[in-house]
């Protein structure tokens, strides 16, 4: 009954929600121009590249999870197996990248119980991070007393969570509770704060690319953009029927940042990050589909 209910608010909520954010865009058709027309390249390149850079981490979380399980695949074949799934991203339902890669881990050796628990990890710690990490910014950076108290009861129970997460992992499967795994899971932390720490710096360059926006913003403020996008995305995590939460992240991101612009116009302007994204994605994969093409040419002619 509830797998039932859940595709059919998925199925819903999707096509509303783009609908919703095309008629956004209707509305702010100047905001859209002036981010085509006045955005500066070189910010927006940075930007890009910060977001290419997170590919290149993102095989690092199963190197450091399947390893410590015993089952560790070269970090060459999980890069591989990343990029390839890429363009699975972008079909209906967005959890077909997700999908691919498991499978693929699958196909290349490893166990399908370490996959489900991989696959585990990686759908909740994001939402963990991320809410951690935002709400403990924004508990710095905002003046409001009555929103500290959100901040902080949401920093402290995602702290308590990290902390009580090996001891729940203990049950859920045999491990011995060991250096080595407490070491591997501080360093999967690390490698997470540090991936996000990578995507803020993304957005940050998006914002100081349009210089309309960005000229208006102190050094408080871009605390407070921080702290707002990364408990955004905490939040998009956290809504199961929005795929990569799409429309819950732009309206939580718009109402939080406060930029100096309306609300349907700050959605426009947050969903726009998302081509960012979408050209970080589209240049390594291309790139790597030149690399392995020149590589069976090299192959071939040896």
């Amino acid at each position: 009954m509830f797998k039932k209910t859940f595709h059919v608010i998925k199925n819903i909520y999707t096509p509303l929600s783009l609908i919703a954010l095309f008629y956004y865009c209707i509305l702010n058709k100047r905001l859209i121009t002036d981010i085509i027309e006045l955005s500066t390249g070189a910010f927006l390149l940075f930007s890009i590249l910060m977001w290419i850079f997170l590919h290149f981490l993102s095989p690092l979380a199963p190197k450091i999870i399947f390893g410590n399980l015993g089952s560790s695949l070269p970090y060459r074949k999980l890069l591989s197996i990343h990029i390839n799934q890429i363009p699975a991203r972008y079909l209906p339902g967005g959890i077909w990248h997700t999908v691919g890669r498991m499978s693929s881990y699958h196909l290349s050796g490893i166990s399908k119980k370490n996959v489900a628990f991989y696959f585990s990890v990686e759908t909740i710690c994001p939402c963990i991070v991320t809410l951690f990490l935002g709400s403990s910014i924004l508990l710095i950076s905002e003046l409001s007393t009555e929103k500290n108290i959100i901040w902080a009861i949401t920093a402290i129970v995602q702290l308590l969570i990290m902390i009580t997460i090996p001891f729940i992992v203990k049950f859920y499967r045999p491990l011995h509770f060991n250096k080595k795994n407490l070491s591997d899971y501080c360093l999967f932390l690390l490698l997470s704060f540090f991936y996000w720490f990578i995507a803020t710096c993304s957005f940050i360059f998006y914002i100081q690319a349009n210089s309309f926006i960005s000229l208006k913003l102190e050094l408080l403020d871009y605390f407070h953009i921080i702290g707002s996008y990364l408990f955004s995305w905490g939040v998009g995590y956290m809504a199961f029927f929005a795929p990569q939460g799409i429309g819950v992240f732009e309206v939580m991101a718009g109402k939080l940042i406060d930029l100096p612009i309306a609300l349907s116009a700050a959605v426009v302007f947050i969903a726009g990050f998302r081509f960012i994204a979408l050209t970080a994605d589209i240049a390594i994969w291309s790139f790597f589909k030149i690399i392995c093409a020149l590589n069976k040419k090299n192959i071939g002619t040896s």
